[in-house]
């Protein structure tokens, strides 16, 4: 049996927002990381948008030490 066309125009179209969903949330899992200058001192931020937990501090060492904490407390490591 052949699909009609507009069966398979929605199909398509479904599929299409599917993967546009599927990359959305994956990019969204992510902490985000990113610097900032306060009166010429960079001053480094990190956001889990799993958690909604933020952080704001004075070296890359510290949210290095924040992402790792983060990792092994979520299960998400081993």
């Amino acid at each position: 049996m052949k699909t009609p066309s507009i069966l398979r125009g929605i199909t398509s179209t479904f599929n299409k927002l599917w993967d546009q969903f599927l990359n959305l949330a994956a990019t969204n899992a992510e902490p985000h990381v990113w610097t900032t200058r306060d009166h010429g001192m960079s001053v480094w931020h990190a956001y889990d948008p799993l958690t909604g937990e933020s952080l704001e501090v004075g070296s890359e060492e510290d949210v290095r030490v924040w992402l790792e904490e983060r990792y092994y407390t979520h299960g998400q490591c081993c």
